[in-house]
């Protein structure tokens, strides 16, 4: 598989686009550009609006205008309104770069969120080290978000590689398999590895056999041979990182590949409405309250969002960018009237068990000395199972942590 030379030329690639577009800046830029005026604080988002994590980037958009649209309508933060500015990435990492460079030197903004997807946001590194510029992430699984922490960049995601520990935890804990044979099919970038990275480790903790590694690339719609190679293997779970699982159960389905496929995050109620009844019995691993629940932060997205986006869908996608939203405004406000972008680092550094009303366990950041976990944020997942006759996802666990971090 060349996993290992497939990582290097990914990050090869990074350095190399992030110095190609750095080398075009003005230089001395930190430090010039605050987005902060009497009235208002000017956000960017750079998010996937046209490419194929689209449905991620226009939804968490969508939420971010439902809590922005709401908040100057309360008179703001502090008294400033919230002035949002938004660039489509592409879940390219050169257009996302190029959104950056555009936000921060054409509108001024005071910071970036809701990054929409992990290359797009691993080539933002230098720049936002740079420029000093805070950024919140979404749709960002691979623990290279916050390990090793970066001060200028808070994550909000338990991480793909704690989903695939905590899916071996609940096979070996829960369930009590004894001795199961494990395999992976993931995504072949830095999200889907970091997966593999995690479930072969949990393999190891329990002592299992990993029979089965196979992978693909974003955009892929033919997986025959991946299917065929995890048949042949005969695992008895299969976790899955990517974005077009119900493609994938089809195939197996095809082929009379039965095993038990356990998702990460981004598995969602798409799916099921995607594979029918090829869905039976998926599980999936969360960190996000479900659109069905009654939790008060939930009850709380769906009166607004039937307030200022009455058309748009109270879904996983929306909960996403909302949760984010939700943090930044949190920290505005701790951040006080005489905000700067130290500041808000200084307030988001605060946070500890911050109750975001069930939408996802509690958040904590903390000082960069302490390092991953001072910019994870949440760590809490719960398992799902598909429900073919509801339609969607149903938790089957509470919260829990993964057994070793």
């Amino acid at each position: 598989m060349c996993i290992r030379g497939r990582g290097v030329r990914f990050l090869l690639t990074v350095i190399l686009v992030s110095a190609m577009i750095m080398c075009t800046m003005k230089p001395a830029l930190a430090g010039i550009h605050s987005g902060i005026t009497k009235n208002s604080v000017s956000i960017g988002i750079i998010a996937d609006l046209t490419g194929p994590a689209a449905p991620w980037g226009k939804a968490g958009t969508a939420a971010a205008r439902i809590l922005i649209n709401h908040v100057n309508d309360e008179r703001g933060i502090h008294g400033r309104k919230l002035k949002l500015f938004i660039q489509d990435s592409n879940y390219n990492p050169v257009a996302s770069l190029a959104a950056a460079k555009y936000l921060i030197t054409r509108h001024d903004v005071f910071c970036l969120y809701n990054v929409s997807g992990t290359a797009p946001m691993v080539v933002l590194f230098p720049l936002v080290e740079s420029e000093k510029i805070p950024v919140l992430p979404a749709m960002n699984q691979a623990s290279v978000m916050f390990d090793p922490p970066k001060r200028y960049v808070f994550h909000d995601i338990s991480g793909v590689s704690s989903q695939a520990i905590a899916a071996a935890d609940y096979i070996v804990k829960d369930l009590k398999v004894k001795s199961p044979k494990l395999a992976i099919f993931h995504q072949d970038d830095e999200w889907g590895r970091d997966g593999m990275r995690g479930w072969v480790r949990a393999a190891k903790h329990y002592g299992l056999d990993v029979v089965a590694q196979e992978n693909f690339k974003r955009g892929s719609v033919d997986f025959t041979s991946q299917v065929l190679g995890l048949k042949r293997a005969d695992p008895d779970y299969v976790f899955y990182v990517g974005t077009v699982l119900a493609s994938v159960l089809k195939e197996a389905e095809k082929f009379g590949f039965k095993t038990q496929f356990i998702g990460d995050t981004a598995i969602l109620a798409r799916t099921i409405r995607l594979a029918g009844d090829t869905a039976k019995g998926i599980l999936a691993v969360h960190d996000r309250a479900t659109p069905e629940e009654n939790t008060p932060g939930i009850i709380r997205l769906r009166k607004l969002a039937k307030k200022y986006a009455p058309e748009t869908e109270v879904d996983h996608q929306l909960i996403w960018g909302y949760l984010n939203t939700m943090i930044l405004f949190e920290g505005l406000r701790r951040a006080g009237k005489d905000l700067d972008r130290e500041k808000l680092i200084d307030a988001m550094e605060t946070f500890k068990d911050f109750d975001t009303g069930g939408i996802s366990g509690p958040i904590s950041y903390g000082p960069i000395s302490q390092g991953p976990k001072s910019r994870r944020g949440v760590t809490g997942v719960r398992i799902l199972m598909a429900d073919i006759e509801k339609g969607y996802f149903v938790p089957i666990t509470g919260w829990k942590r993964p057994s070793i971090e």
